[in-house]
């Protein structure tokens, strides 16, 4: 019976673990969807090479933001 309980205490924990870390994840790529989308509008009056380079530049640099986000 007490081994049966402990198992159920490590699933909620668990679970809510991974809930916390997923509101965490998710607020931490805010600033990255916001360059990204950003970069998405200005790109659309340019020419196929530019805006892949330009959403190439702002994914990299939403990658980096994400991991400082992550840190702070």
């Amino acid at each position: 019976m007490k081994s049966i309980l402990i198992t159920i205490g490590q699933l909620v924990f668990s679970l809510v673990m991974y809930i916390i870390g997923t509101a965490y994840f998710g607020l931490a790529l805010i600033p990255v969807i916001a360059i990204v989308l950003k970069a998405w509008n200005t790109g659309l009056l340019m020419q196929p090479l530019g805006r892949y380079a330009l959403l190439g530049f702002s994914l990299a640099a939403g990658y980096f933001i994400f991991g400082f986000s992550m840190i702070i």
